[in-house]
């Protein structure tokens, strides 16, 4: 993707920061930004409109993160969003597409 110049949008959870910083060197640092979506457990057990943590509470689910092993938040994240202060889930997530738009139209990713 890199030399296609095409921009990826790739979402995941990396709960190590060894794991963040592997995919960094892969794609190549000047090409790579951690956007971390700031979410406190608790906020994510409230939404959980996959049913993620209502499964894992019945037991049906194991292996989540910041439950089942210790999340290290991002601490060179080069854009975070708190999810959970941007309102209802509609408006958060327009206004989590707009801050990571503006963010690659600062960086000259993209053009307006």
């Amino acid at each position: 993707m890199n030399d296609a110049g095409l921009v990826v949008l790739a979402v995941f959870t990396a709960p190590e920061a060894s794991v963040r910083g592997r995919a960094r060197d892969l794609v190549g640092p000047d090409r790579f930004a951690t956007v971390h979506v700031s979410t406190p457990l608790e906020a994510c057990r409230r939404r959980d409109p996959a049913g993620l943590y209502r499964s894992h509470a019945s037991g049906a689910v194991q292996g989540v993160p910041g439950i089942d092993f210790e999340y290290e938040a991002p601490t060179d994240a080069e854009l975070v969003i708190p999810f959970h202060e941007l309102g209802a889930p509609d408006a958060a997530l327009r206004s989590a597409v707009e801050r990571v738009m503006a963010f690659l139209e600062a960086r000259g990713v993209i053009r307006d």
